[in-house]
């Protein structure tokens, strides 16, 4: 889906980071190597603020980005089976394929007031499903190990 949506609106520069624990693989042509950096070894950190967006599966990686202030497109349907929906529960977008992809990469990067609102969607989900990003998390864990 992403590589197909990247052919097709060949505006994007996509960068793909493989786990630590996984082993990169080569893209399926390639044409796709031009138009992908393929990663292993990279600081995930660097890699997030310097994005536009963030795509993703499912991954601590998607909450790293929202936490910086990226906007995070997750890919493919929802796995109803686990315990992580943030689009569904009004964090980031989902793209089923990749008509829904560009659109979703054309109205974050170019509108700013769609970008905005995905971000402050972001936002709100971090602070119902994790924490409250007031600048006070350090606090909350040293009375959690205080125990008061």
């Amino acid at each position: 889906m992403v590589l197909e949506a990247g052919r097709r609106a060949n505006d994007y520069r996509i960068v793909v980071k493989w786990h630590p624990s996984e082993m990169p693989e080569r893209l399926p042509s390639p044409e796709d190597d031009a138009l992908a950096r393929s990663l292993h070894r990279a600081n995930t950190l660097e890699l997030l603020r310097g994005a536009s967006a963030v795509l993703a599966v499912s991954s601590t990686v998607a909450l790293e980005a929202m936490y910086l202030g990226r906007p995070v497109v997750f890919l493919g349907p929802p796995d109803l089976e686990g315990p992580f929906h943030p689009p569904e529960d009004g964090g980031g977008l989902r793209a089923r394929n990749a008509d829904e992809l560009i659109a979703h990469l054309e109205a974050l990067i170019r509108d700013p007031s769609v970008r905005s609102k995905v971000l402050e969607g972001q936002a709100g989900y971090l602070s119902r499903a994790y924490a409250a990003l007031d600048g006070h998390a350090s606090e909350r864990v040293a009375a959690l190990i205080r125990g008061s």
